[in-house]
């Protein structure tokens, strides 16, 4: 895992946030099934998580709460955010792409 900044690599590989010391921040338990993909927001303030439990989940990355969980119709691959940040997209098992406004 990288930190940022500056960029240096994190011993901790386990860790849900890394900063620039390496320490654990946030675990993040919500998901049941492996996850797939993390993205984070273009502010920097939300984290979004794909996993075959077939759900996304966004999490507050300053605190590690759970904010929002958008079921999809198969596992997850990819979660990616638009550069807007109202926005996030998923690539689901299913063969689908589903986009979830979060202004909604």
């Amino acid at each position: 895992m990288l930190c940022r900044p500056p960029l240096q690599q994190c011993s901790n590989l386990s860790a849900s946030f890394c900063c620039c010391s390496c320490r654990l921040l946030h675990s993040l338990e919500a998901h049941t099934e492996p996850v797939y993909s993390v993205a984070f927001s273009p502010d920097g303030k939300l984290m979004a998580s794909g996993s075959f439990d077939n759900m996304l989940h966004i999490w507050n990355v300053a605190d590690g709460k759970l904010l929002r969980s958008q079921p999809a119709d198969g596992g997850i691959f990819e979660v990616c955010w638009s550069k807007v940040g109202d926005k996030v997209a998923a690539s689901t098992s299913s063969k689908t792409v589903m986009v979830v406004d979060l202004r909604r």
